[in-house]
């Protein structure tokens, strides 16, 4: 900073998860009490509920892996299950050198969500064409709020611990499924064979299926029932009452048309297929789609009709999906 600026920084921020990265920025400044020294723990779902990794922000001190430091522990001392969607956050506790300032207050302590995280992490993206770690992207959502608060001329320095490259697609919409459909399946049809081969015109791969459908994995209504901010505001809009086999959840939908020219009297194998950005097929070993997979019988396709309901599961996202084979 002296180099490039001539001038010390008014903050320095970084990401905190067992906390390697912020004592090796902040020990540069520890001695210039003129620099503000911002900590941003994972808040994940949220600080209010459980699943959060902020040892600092909402744990106590405690000796886990020989160390007194803060911990998140439930009220028998017992060390409790962490959250984050970045991996490198994703902690129970924290370093005890970062605990002992907190204490003699050099450094402040704060969080992101995951969602603000996300948020922060497309910001950068677009704007300066840097991809950062999800782990960065945390304490990026904290340096823009600081910023917004201090002069033009201010000097921010922001701590990017990591190339967000694998992590490009996460935001998105939480994996995509490919749905494929075939009249000749065979026994040992593999994830590889079939994935990124068989077409929508039937001509692709060895050509005994075709892709029907491409859906985003998150619907937008779908929620399991916890206290995160996703799922209380879906809850809130989506209501349903508890039935079986979802029971109170809310299921994520991937509806597809069938096509038109199928024989009566025959079985029809649906393979559905759900991808994540960082699966590698040239890493990854063949394993069956047998685990996505449905075999239904089906006879003469019904006339084609949207299916009308008052139940929030069904309708809305029913018809859009009718309308559009290739959402993705």
């Amino acid at each position: 900073m002296l180099r490039e600026a001539e001038r010390l920084p008014e903050a320095v921020v970084t990401c905190i998860g067992a906390g390697s990265n912020a004592i090796g920025i902040f020990s540069g400044f520890l001695h210039d009490p003129t620099v503000r020294l911002v900590g941003v723990e994972a808040a994940g779902d949220g600080l209010e509920t459980t699943r959060h990794s902020a040892a600092l922000s909402r744990g106590k001190q405690g000796v886990f892996h020989g160390g007194m430091a803060y911990v998140l522990q439930n009220e028998d001392g017992q060390i409790q299950q962490s959250h984050s969607i970045a991996a490198g956050m994703d902690y129970p506790g924290v370093a005890p050198e970062l605990s002992f300032w907190k204490d003699r207050r050099r450094i402040e302590v704060t969080s992101a969500t995951d969602d603000e995280a996300l948020q922060s992490f497309e910001l950068l993206s677009r704007l300066e064409g840097i991809i950062p770690s999800l782990e960065s992207a945390h304490a990026i959502h904290r340096a823009v709020i600081l910023a917004g608060s201090m002069g033009d001329s201010a000097d921010v320095l922001v701590c990017i611990t990591g190339n967000g490259d694998k992590d490009v697609s996460i935001p998105a919409n939480r994996g995509t499924v490919y749905v494929y459909g075939t009249s000749s399946p065979h026994a040992d049809d593999s994830l590889f064979d079939v994935y990124k081969k068989w077409t929508a015109d039937g001509t692709g791969g060895d050509g005994r299926g075709k892709l029907l459908a491409t859906r985003h994995y998150d619907d937008g209504q779908c929620y399991q029932v916890n206290d995160g901010p996703i799922s209380k505001q879906r809850q809130g809009r989506f209501r349903k009452s508890a039935a079986d086999p979802q029971g109170a959840d809310l299921w994520c939908q991937a509806d597809i048309r069938l096509p038109d020219d199928l024989p009566t009297e025959t079985f029809y194998s649906i393979y559905f297929i759900w991808t994540w950005p960082t699966l590698q097929p040239e890493k990854v070993a063949s394993t069956s789609s047998g685990d996505y997979g449905d075999f239904p019988e089906i006879g003469s396709p019904a006339e084609a009709s949207y299916l009308v309901s008052p139940d929030v599961t069904k309708s809305e996202i029913y018809k859009e999906q009718m309308d559009t084979s290739f959402l993705v």
